[in-house]
This record gives C-alpha cells, structure tokens and sequence, in this order.
C-alpha cells in the first residue's frame, strides 16, 4: 500500500489518496481476460494546498488508521 497525491481537476482541490496499485496480467485460471493497470483506493482526503496534503500523509502514514 503506497499513498499518491493527484490534483482534481474539475474541484482544483489536492487529492491523498492510500491505496494499492494493481498490475497487467492475464486473467488465471484459463478464462479469457487481462487485467488493466489500476490503482485501488481504500483512503482518500480533499485539500486546498499540496502542502497540507503533504502534511497529512506524514500524519498517517498506513492510511487513515
């Protein structure tokens, strides 16, 4: 689990987001398939600044725990 910042760009809001990235592979098992690389969020948080979003992944650095 790793934590990115990204920059909404609808709200221009800073974005902590704690999270997993997901690999392409094939799909197992002998079904047709092929998994897309993705990031999974289990955590996120809104900010003004990319300072403040900083300063809170330094808070929590397992996720929001």
């Amino acid at each position: 689990m790793e934590w990115r910042i990204t920059k909404d760009s609808r709200t221009n809001e800073y974005v902590a987001e704690y999270g997993g990235k997901v690999e392409s592979h094939p799909v197992g098992g002998g079904r047709a398939g092929y998994y897309m690389p993705a990031f999974i969020v289990s955590h996120s948080a809104c900010f003004d600044t990319e300072k403040q979003a900083k300063a809170y992944i330094k808070r929590h650095p397992k996720g929001g725990i």
